[in-house]
């Protein structure tokens, strides 16, 4: 069986591999066992830069988005299982 520690440390690991460098900022948000406790769910946040219209002169100006992402991870292997959007 794998701690809160190693399942956190996987899960931001993962979500960085699969996002890579388009995102920025990766935070954990949230850790907790499934009521069986086979796996851990993982909520890693993390920013994008997104460039939207402004009203003056139709200007692109820079917008800080952010984003949230529930890994589960497999509390006997520490492997992750799955990755699904968490709504806000």
């Amino acid at each position: 069986m794998i701690g809160v520690k190693e399942a956190v440390k996987t899960a931001l690991d993962y979500v960085q591999e699969l996002y890579g460098p388009t995102f920025s900022d990766f935070l954990l948000e949230e850790a907790e066992p499934t009521e069986d406790g086979l796996y851990w769910l993982i909520t890693v946040g993390f920013s994008r830069s997104v460039r939207q219209k402004t009203s003056i002169a139709e200007m692109l100006a820079p917008k800080e988005e952010r984003l949230y992402k529930i890994v589960k991870v497999d509390a006997t292997s520490g492997e992750p299982i799955s990755v699904k959007i968490r709504e806000v």
